[in-house]
């Protein structure tokens, strides 16, 4: 089939993750760490494992790091975590997919920060990436990569940006905490709380007695300020006019949609998220937006209406957001119809389950989000044949039609069949049900 593969991870957020607990309540700190581990069921370890275990054993045309690679500025966990995916997706035949990251608010240290200014905070990001050779990230341009199978077939372009510019920006603090702030970062001196920098914080409103005793978290809880800058917009705009095709993927690592949990920070969401999304429709493409960030995993689809009559030119922005890598991970199918154009997305969600054993367990943890409903662009040749044995039928199921075909002159392949019945449910002329597993489990009916 024409299709293309993306396995979307979430924030890693090393060493943090060490930190997630296993099934083994240890009293006794002297005891075997050997044992402990043999019976332990860590869920990182049963994450990653599944990781390297589809990316091996399958075809996967790109692995893509939605950011947080580490926690709080830990920036010398950078390079371990690029290195640890590195190992674990190796491909079959050592037949290595594209590997790509963005930057995320919490992979910058502060004073680096201060230092290198805008662009130049993002130096050992950039510094690990290359050691792997991956993809540069993005720092200040929007940056276009064509995403697509090492033998001919389709492709797609993909579009990272920079959401995480704002982070670690002196301007978000209270004056005198701000004038301190850069003292120190160019004089490497232990941190003294000032006066003046008490007062500015004791005359913010939501401020109170218990967080000035903690500086660091105050610190951390001003560290990000997301937005895309002019000059990532300006660079987005040119290169979404000179695509072709009529989709696209953008990836970044903030959310373009206010997270669903109520989020109690001064800088919570994408400060121009609106007039990014106004882009993106007037693009009139289909855009896939990939991202992290909230350690949450909605798939969200937003359109704008059209003003034509049954048009055939609706487009969506479809989110798709990765859950923090220990909770699993997202494989992103795109499946191409005519003139290399994306109409189906399949975003299958591998999570652990209690005994945290990862896999995709029910029909709700796959979703086919239809990007083309228009029959003259998807039915054509074998798919009439086909559709009319479902209608005659009424209802069937996979093996029947199989069978029924095979009474026929039709000569077509699973994989071609299984490409034609999901361009019958995108028209909406077929239901599926147990669409999310095997397709030899498919259950199909012609819809009225």
């Amino acid at each position: 089939m024409e299709t293309l593969r993306i396995l979307q991870i979430g924030d890693i957020h090393l060493p943090e993750w060490q930190e997630v607990g296993s099934d083994v309540d240890r009293k006794d700190k002297e005891f075997s760490q050997e044992i402990s581990d043999d019976i332990s069921l860590g869920r990182i370890r049963s994450v990653l494992r599944r990781l390297h275990d589809i990316s091996t054993r399958s075809h996967i045309d790109c692995v893509a790091l939605m950011g947080d690679l580490t926690s709080f500025g830990e920036i010398q966990q950078i390079q371990p975590a690029i290195d640890i995916i590195d190992a674990l997706v190796t491909g079959p035949e050592g037949h290595k997919p594209l590997m790509m990251t963005v930057p995320g608010n919490h992979d910058i240290d502060k004073d680096e920060a201060a230092l290198l200014g805008k662009s130049g905070k993002f130096r050992s990001l950039v510094a690990a990436v290359e050691n792997r050779r991956w993809l540069r990230p993005p720092t200040d341009d929007c940056l276009r990569y064509a995403l697509g199978p090492r033998t001919d077939g389709p492709s797609i372009d993909c579009l990272l940006l920079n959401t995480s510019i704002g982070s670690w920006s002196p301007h978000l603090l209270p004056p005198g905490l701000a004038r301190e702030y850069e003292a120190e970062a160019l004089a490497a001196a232990p941190i003294q709380l000032a006066k003046e920098a008490v007062a500015d914080i004791a005359n913010t409103p939501g401020w109170t007695e218990s967080v000035l005793r903690n500086r660091t978290e105050q610190r951390f809880r001003q560290m990000d300020t997301p937005y895309v800058s002019k000059r990532s917009l300006a660079t987005l705009s040119d290169k979404l006019r000179d695509l072709a095709g009529g989709a696209a993927i953008v990836m970044a690592h903030h959310n373009l949609l206010p997270q669903r949990v109520p989020r109690l920070l001064a800088y919570g969401e994408l400060l121009n998220a609106g007039f990014l999304r106004q882009m993106l429709h007037a693009s009139n493409r289909n855009v896939i937006y990939l991202h992290g960030h909230l350690h949450e995993d909605p798939v969200e689809v937003i359109s704008v209406p059209s003003t034509e009559i049954a048009s055939r030119s609706e487009r969506k922005i479809v989110s798709i957001a990765a859950p923090a890598l220990k909770d699993g991970f997202n494989e992103i199918t795109l499946f191409f119809g005519a003139e290399n154009d994306v109409f189906l997305v399949r975003v299958t969600k591998y999570r652990p389950n209690p005994f945290h054993v990862v896999g995709n367990f029910s029909d709700q943890d796959t979703q086919y989000i239809p990007l083309r409903r228009h029959v003259g662009d998807l039915i054509t040749g074998a798919s009439r044949g086909v559709w009319q044995l479902i209608k005659d039928q009424r209802t069937t199921n996979w093996h029947q039609l199989r069978a029924d075909i095979a009474s026929t002159r039709l000569q077509i392949s699973d994989d071609d069949l299984e490409l034609v019945l999901l361009k019958l449910f995108c028209c909406g002329l077929v239901r599926i049900s147990q669409l999310g597993r095997d397709r030899m489990k498919w259950g199909l009916e012609c819809v009225d």
